[in-house]
């Protein structure tokens, strides 16, 4: 496999961000009446956020291992927790931050191990 750089850790990184924003983008859709018009646009959203996403993990793909590429995929988890706290105004307990710092901590640790 070839050797990260920052320009391919920012491709994974964004396309975690685009991911990401998928998960958002079904949240505001629940909040619409089915088949309304905002239903319909923030659920097109979805669809090409999860488009663009397999378009660019096929190009992950191409410099990372699939086993590296799908651990560091957990940092998704983070993302959604700090898009939904500036998006929905939801909180952001002590127990949420202590199950991310797990998260990446376990997330350090794999990568370490290698």
């Amino acid at each position: 496999m070839k050797k990260l750089s920052i320009g391919r850790v920012g491709l994974l990184l964004f396309a975690f961000a685009v991911y990401s924003s998928s998960i958002l983008f079904s949240k505001m859709a629940s909040q619409h009446d089915i088949m309304s018009l905002g239903y319909i646009l923030f659920f097109a959203g979805v669809v090409l956020a999860l488009g663009l996403y397999a378009v660019l993990w096929q190009k992950i793909l191409s410099f990372m291992q699939l086993n590296t590429a799908f651990l560091c995929k957990s940092v998704t988890i983070v993302m959604v927790m700090l898009l939904s706290h500036v998006f929905f105004a939801e909180h952001i307990s002590v127990y949420n931050v202590c199950g991310a710092l797990c998260i990446m901590l376990g997330l350090f640790v794999l990568a370490w191990r290698r």
